[in-house]
């Protein structure tokens, strides 16, 4: 039934299957409430769904996840902010044991297949959720096409993204923008074609290769490599390397990030100050991207997936 559900709420159901769904709501009142967690799941996830298969067999532990995640703030001994409005990104409690936690629940898309391009559908950016896990904002007018290769992941980029790379040692996620050629295992990084040919890339975390016909560099967090035609990748080390990216909807995109990071981050963008207590809070990793949800909701989305206490005013937030 979760599959009829899913066609229903996106859209794709036929007329028979969405009656179908209708008469199976009537008929009990846990066929309602299970209705209404798919639903609290289907639009908690707010990034568009990619082309290609859909892989439905996580949504029975996504809307558990939920469930217990709702039960456990009804519970809690102490107050704790939690999940008020729909555009907050769950958290998967499976992935906690390994000390990281992942919002997105657009993880069961696949996408970009081979020859298939992704590109914003309205005016400002988007932010995709690509088939290995990684996550890609795309400006408005930008487009990204997945190229094929088994042993390794690549994309022909035209136009700006700011990519969070979920790791994978065997296959290099690379990137190919007016013949310049980004290569990383997982990292965060922008990648901005110019109008004028060649490319600038900026990382945020991780290391990068930048490689074109004249030259190759290799880059680490805070430094910035120019492409330009006929010369050789450069080398900068800017003072402020997120000032660099003025993307309207912020920069926050996180692969496999200590929550200690994402805490700076989260304060820089919203003009505030996150203080994470504790050193084995402050390494949790996350995986998440936010874009224009307020300051508490951020917070609050922060903390529930940690189960962690937040104590939170306009300009502060405090986790422990």
């Amino acid at each position: 039934m979760d599959e009829l559900i899913l066609k229903v709420l996106g859209g794709d159901a036929t007329s028979e299957e969405a009656q179908e769904v209708a008469r199976w709501r009537t008929e009990a009142p846990e066929n309602q409430a299970r209705y209404e967690a798919v639903r609290r799941v289907w639009t908690a996830t707010h990034p568009s769904p990619l082309p290609g298969e859909v892989d439905l067999s996580v949504v029975p532990r996504i809307v558990q996840a939920a469930a217990e995640r709702e039960k456990e703030a009804r519970v809690a001994p102490k107050p704790r902010l939690g999940f008020r409005t729909p555009l907050l990104r769950w958290a998967l409690p499976m992935a906690a044991a390994i000390g990281a936690v992942s919002f997105g629940l657009h993880q069961w898309s696949r996408g970009p297949a081979p020859g298939v391009a992704l590109q914003p559908s309205g005016v400002g950016s988007e932010t995709f959720v690509l088939h290995d896990g990684s996550f890609v904002r795309l400006a408005q007018g930008s487009r990204l096409q997945g190229v094929g290769g088994v042993e390794e992941r690549r994309f022909e980029l035209a136009g700006r993204a700011l990519f969070a790379v979920a790791h994978d040692e065997g296959r290099p996620f690379v990137v190919m923008a007016n013949g310049v050629e980004t290569r990383v295992l997982g990292t965060r990084f922008e990648v901005r074609a110019m109008p004028e040919g060649g490319q600038r890339i900026v990382v945020l975390e991780g290391r990068v290769e930048v490689v074109n016909s004249h030259g190759r560099v290799e880059l680490v967090a805070g430094e910035v490599s120019l492409a330009s035609p006929g010369l050789p990748p450069s080398l900068r080390h800017p003072d402020d390397v997120l000032g660099l990216l003025d993307w309207p909807e912020g920069a926050l995109l996180f692969q496999d990030t200590p929550l200690a990071q994402v805490a700076r981050e989260v304060g820089r963008r919203y003009g505030a100050v996150v203080v994470v207590e504790g050193e084995a809070l402050r390494a949790t990793r996350i995986s998440a991207w936010f874009s224009t949800e307020p300051f508490r909701d951020v917070v609050g989305s922060l903390c529930a997936a940690t189960n962690a206490v937040c104590t939170v005013t306009d300009t502060l937030a405090n986790l422990r």
